[in-house]
């Protein structure tokens, strides 16, 4: 058994295996943990995190021409997403499906307030093996035609 909460779901679902058949669906409250009902079938929305519709792969689309030298129908990013496909590696090209980017201190209070920020490990290391690892693949990748990195 195991349990599935789909995005855009309101309810989860407990997946009930014989061997490697699903036997049952139902859905089940998340806090008590009890059954509610049985369902005949659980609809997944594909798990992005930028809208991939028709609006945002024109958008995306315009400021691709807009950022890059070139024929964009050259690069496998640009033609899978004209197609509707989302290849891997596009979330590199997130900012590009928006016309401004949000940050963590977007959805912090404007009050004035002291924010606390809670951090468990050692952040300041994870950051600079961050930093190293996009420094690293910038090197890797800034003469790949295929794939251009943003600016």
């Amino acid at each position: 058994r195991f349990d599935l909460f789909p995005m855009g779901s309101n309810l989860p679902y407990r997946l009930d295996l014989f061997g490697d058949e699903i036997e049952q669906i139902r859905a089940f409250d998340p806090d008590t943990q009890r059954s509610l009902y049985p369902v005949k079938e659980v609809r997944l929305l594909p798990g992005h995190e930028f809208p991939f519709d028709d609006a945002s792969r024109i958008a995306f689309r315009g400021r691709w021409r807009e950022v890059f030298e070139g024929d964009p129908t050259r690069c496998s990013i640009y033609k899978d997403a004209n197609q509707g496909i989302p290849s891997a590696g596009i979330e590199s090209y997130l900012p590009l499906f928006f016309e401004e980017q949000s940050n963590l201190f977007d959805y912090f209070p404007r009050s004035g307030d002291p924010v606390w920020l809670v951090t468990i490990g050692d952040v300041e290391e994870t950051i600079k093996g961050f930093w190293q690892d996009t420094l690293s693949r910038y090197e890797f990748l800034k003469h790949d035609l295929d794939r251009p990195i943003l600016p």
